[in-house]
């Protein structure tokens, strides 16, 4: 029997001829069939804990109620079967049969959710990185094996976060596991990409606010009126702050060190350094003229004029551009560099006047 036949019968999903298929580059028959709609967001893993699980939340993540899954010996042998049980009990309602080498694992009464809490529960200007995090989870996992660098780690409410250092305080790579919940594992997982780079210091004082502003889609969509923190933004970044809260409190305990002044600036990445000056306002230009439109200008109104200082870049707006329209544009603008291009540039202003002589009358 096919696997695409064995899918529209129904039939429990083969987990290591999925696995096989998948890495022969043929997964793409298994395409299009509505009762299987869930795989086109799962990819296996080495760890197949991890890769039975993916493929729980990737039914969770397009609304499937339900899902059965054939575990072969080979994938018994390496697999903690209670483990997974337990983690997939969080999603739904689970039940196991045992047979000759085998097991088939059923998740029922799964949620349905693209999230695991309803889309309502965070605000709307959090909710596209929230699904889009949620996805393909990248940190929710151990640290990676065999790199050097002091490890310490803290658990609050069940979710550890663990950081692995390099040259004193820096921050190599973060990682967490625990989560409770979709939405709280795709926040996680953005913290710990966030983490990445900065110190123990500067990721307890501002790794949050960090955090918050990063998953804003828009940075124009304020969550709440006047100055917008993490804590009056919403709920679901308190778990992240106190677990660096606790971390940091557990660094300074094992390292003897205190924090003082921070003068932290992250470090710029060596590929946007190895760019000349006019390759660097060539790329921060085709930026530009992708999305300033969107930024609420339009296409002539303001232009990337020099980098200087490799990441000190200067833009000039028309005279015609109202005034109060420049600073918002320039916070905008500086987010959208930060995401795209380089997250240590900032965005000066220098004032061009219009050379036609009738638009300046």
């Amino acid at each position: 029997m096919t696997l695409q036949h064995m899918m529209l019968q129904d039939e429990p999903l083969d987990y290591e001829a999925l696995v096989e298929e998948y890495n022969k580059n043929l997964f793409l028959v298994l395409r299009g069939h509505r009762s299987a709609e869930y795989l086109d967001t799962w990819v296996p893993d080495e760890n197949p804990f991890k890769g039975v699980l993916n493929m729980i939340e990737a039914a969770e993540l397009t609304g499937t109620a339900e899902i059965a899954i054939r575990l072969g010996a080979a994938t018994l042998k390496t697999l903690d079967l209670a483990a997974l049980e337990a983690a997939a009990a969080l999603i739904g309602t689970v039940s196991v049969e045992r047979g000759a080498g085998e097991a088939i694992l059923r998740v029922t009464d799964i949620s349905g959710a693209p999230i695991a809490v309803p889309h309502t529960a965070i605000a709307a200007p959090y909710q596209a990185a929230v699904a889009a995090a949620a996805v393909d989870p990248k940190h929710g996992s151990e640290l990676s094996g065999g790199a050097h660098g002091d490890i310490f780690e803290t658990t609050v409410d069940g979710v550890t976060l663990t950081i692995r250092l390099h040259a004193g305080s820096f921050i190599a790579e973060a990682a967490h596991h625990g989560a409770a919940s979709l939405a709280t594992t795709a926040v996680l997982d953005v913290f710990c990409e966030e983490l990445s780079g900065l110190t123990v210091q500067e990721a307890a004082e501002h790794g949050v606010v960090r955090l918050e502003y990063r998953m804003r889609a828009n940075a124009r969509q304020r969550p709440v009126p006047g100055i917008v923190l993490p804590r009056n933004a919403d709920k679901m970044f308190d778990l992240p702050a106190r677990l660096i809260r606790s971390l940091a409190a557990v660094y300074r305990e094992k390292t003897g060190k205190a924090f003082g002044e921070n003068n932290f600036t992250r470090r710029v990445d060596s590929a946007w350094l190895h760019l000349s000056d006019e390759e660097k306002v060539a790329r921060a230009s085709a930026v530009l003229a992708e999305r300033i439109k969107g930024l609420g200008l339009l296409d002539d109104d303001v232009r990337v004029i020099a980098v200087e200082q490799q990441v000190r870049l200067t833009i000039a707006f028309r005279e015609s551009v109202e005034v109060q329209k420049k600073p918002r544009f320039i916070r905008d603008f500086e987010h959208v560099l930060h995401e795209t291009l380089e997250p240590s540039l900032q965005v000066f202003m220098s004032e061009v006047k219009d050379a036609n002589v009738l638009r300046r009358l």
